[in-house]
């Protein structure tokens, strides 16, 4: 990650305890044997694992991390026929309320499923997950006026857009989220479902900061294992 660009836009020291997650109260999963996050069958595959993750013993509370908008919109009305027969208490962000209603509610239920973008999961701090599943790493939307215009700051100064903005934002999203969750005496499982942690070079980057505290997962049911 370009220490440039830490920085000049965070500081040493806030990234210092951002950058690599400190928090003991989570153990991490990545899925292993998925199709590529933008094939169709990835999608089904995704649905699939979240219907065997809520009918798995002592899961009871989870959050689900999406990386737009649009994409969770999509999700939320395929699956919630899904989440309902289970019984479980749904909330969509920007759909069943604000970050800070749906922040609130999902505090106050005992058995349910929080859907959110990575902003929701950077915000505020969620002590009583069972598991959280990163579904896609938390790049930006490059399309965004403000995006757009931090990559042409960093292009017009001859640097990479990729390896010096979208990248290390990434990686702060990432780290910022699982730091955010978990709670002494609590073991949150962090499962996370993009290959490109395996197939991507930067992928490397992302599983280094995690300090080899991560399992390989190819049968979520195994996951029942570790609970």
């Amino acid at each position: 990650m370009s220490k440039l660009y830490l920085n000049k836009n965070y500081g040493i020291s806030r990234v210092n305890t951002i950058l690599e997650p400190s928090n003991d109260n989570y153990s991490v999963f990545i899925m292993k044997g998925l199709p590529q996050v933008f094939d169709n069958k990835f999608d089904i595959k995704i649905k699939e694992n979240l219907e065997i993750l809520i009918n798995l013993e002592k899961i009871k509370k989870i959050g689900v991390c999406f990386s737009s908008f649009k994409y969770l919109k999509d999700y939320y009305h395929s699956i919630r026929d899904i989440f309902d027969k289970s019984g479980l208490v749904v909330l969509g962000q920007h759909i069943d309320g604000t970050k800070n209603n749906i922040a609130y509610r999902f505090s106050d239920i005992e058995s349910g499923v929080l859907l959110g973008t990575s902003d929701l999961f950077e915000d505020f701090k969620f002590f009583d997950f069972d598991a959280m599943v990163i579904v896609r790493l938390p790049f930006i939307n490059v399309e965004d006026f403000y995006f757009k215009r931090k990559i042409e700051d960093v292009t017009n100064n001859f640097g990479n857009s990729f390896a010096d903005y979208i990248l290390p934002e990434s990686m702060l999203k990432f780290y910022k989220i699982i730091n955010n969750i978990g709670s002494e005496g609590k073991n949150t499982k962090v499962i996370i479902c993009d290959n490109r942690l395996e197939t991507a070079k930067y992928g490397e980057e992302y599983l280094s900061g995690l300090k080899g505290r991560y399992n390989y997962l190819s049968d979520l049911e195994k996951l029942k294992f570790f609970i």
